[in-house]
């Protein structure tokens, strides 16, 4: 069971451009807004076990996943913050 939970682990690699609001409407509280597109979206699930060199750091592409979501698109957020 335990080489089942530990078979692989999930990465992704994400670059958009967005513009961003915030709307302060006091001291302490913040909304964040953001919209964007995405034109770099990777996700990929790789096995741990597979081993390469870590120098020269180029070796890393030549990593094969095992399942891979590769999509670009249009991306919104929203966040609340409050400040201490």
């Amino acid at each position: 069971m335990s080489e089942e939970l530990n078979s692989g682990y999930f990465q992704a690699q994400q670059s958009k451009m967005a513009l961003l609001y915030i709307y302060t409407p006091s001291k302490q509280f913040s909304i964040d807004i953001n919209a964007g597109y995405n034109y770099v979206q990777k996700l990929g699930f790789y096995d741990k076990n597979k081993k390469i060199a870590l120098a020269p750091f180029d070796s890393l592409d030549d990593r094969i996943p095992q399942t891979e979501y590769n999509k670009n698109g249009i991306s919104v957020g929203i966040g609340i913050n409050y400040r201490f």
